[in-house]
């Protein structure tokens, strides 16, 4: 096949082809700091003002860890396990600012999301049809799927079932303030008893920064 540019010369062709790629290049640098805008225009203000005083921060720090020891924010080592020694769960030191119509939105939501995924879990058939291609390459599924059939198989003993989910949100738009979700989960939600303790802890630190005025806006559970 003839070379369009056959007949240009060999300079011209190879100052027009670095002229493309550099073009390409600005187009991507041009993009990136345009989505960086984006995400930083997105971004929630903080409960507080940051940053905190290196002195202070290191303070709080090992105040919250005390904290999580004394309040049972803390597991056993998987890799380095001991049933005498406990290390403290990872936590967010400050409670991130989340509009208060969104969150309960997310709460009154989660009911039915209960409902659907404990509806799914007990149609077998739409199981064994939706999961079908994915059992074959998948062998966590296909495991899990093992298991679900032999349970079917031999009848269920217990006559209540107990499901532990996790819904997961983020804003989409600060400017907007509306909750999106990202995925729901129902087998990793491991840190579910510690996760209670989180809020008392955040009203912890808040308290010891002196933002006691703030304690009202931090839901806690029972």
């Amino acid at each position: 096949m003839e070379d369009p540019n056959a007949n240009e010369p060999e300079g011209r062709y190879n100052l027009r082809s670095n002229g493309l790629r550099r073009e390409h290049v600005a187009d991507k640098c041009i993009n990136r700091a345009g989505w960086i805008n984006i995400m930083a225009s997105n971004r929630l203000e903080p409960c507080i003002k940051l940053p905190l005083e290196n002195d202070v921060l290191e303070d709080i720090v090992e105040k919250t860890k005390d904290w999580a020891l004394m309040h049972g924010a803390c597991m056993r080592s998987k890799s380095n396990f001991s049933k005498d020694s406990l290390q403290i769960a990872p936590f967010v030191l400050l409670p991130s600012t989340f509009p208060r119509k969104e969150f309960n939105k997310a709460v009154k939501i989660q009911t039915i999301l209960n409902e659907l995924v404990h509806k799914v879990a007990h149609d077998y058939e739409f199981l064994s049809t939706n999961l079908k291609s994915t059992i074959e390459v998948d062998k966590f599924t296909g495991k899990l799927f093992e298991i679900y059939e032999t349970v079917r198989k031999e009848g269920l003993a217990q006559t209540l079932n107990l499901g532990l989910f996790r819904s997961d949100y983020l804003v989409h738009s600060a400017a907007n303030n509306y909750i999106k979700q990202v995925e729901i989960n129902t087998i990793a939600s491991s840190f579910g008893g510690i996760c209670t303790h989180i809020p008392n802890q955040h009203r912890y630190v808040l308290q010891e920064l002196g933002h006691g005025d703030m304690l009202k806006n931090v839901i806690v559970f029972v």
